[in-house]
């Protein structure tokens, strides 16, 4: 499923973009997952268990792209990916998802 580009304000002034991730994300996606699994102990899994492959993850954003029923939002500050969700849709059910944000203030 795809999400059309959306800027936001952030409360600092600036802009952040959401859209759906691309392709040439894929590489970004698994540094800032591999990133957000080490910032804490309280997650489903360690930074050592994300062994996915770039090939891996090029094809999971291109299934999530054209899944009717799920969706994957990117967010972006000054072009840099500073965090993802994302959403999956279940019969009438529209909960299930979850958040990775970066600390964009350090």
């Amino acid at each position: 499923m795809l999400f059309a580009e959306t800027w936001v304000p952030c409360k600092d002034g600036r802009q952040a973009l959401l859209r759906s991730p691309k392709e040439s994300d894929a590489a970004e996606l698994l540094q800032l997952l591999r990133r957000c699994t080490g910032e804490t102990e309280f997650l489903l899994r360690s930074p050592e268990e994300c062994d996915i492959s770039l090939q891996q993850e090029i094809a999971f954003v291109r299934r999530l792209n054209e899944s009717g029923d799920s969706l994957m939002l990117v967010c972006l500050v000054e072009g840099e990916m500073v965090g993802n969700c994302q959403i999956n849709f279940y019969h009438d059910v529209m909960y299930r998802g979850w958040i990775t944000p970066k600390n964009i203030t350090s």
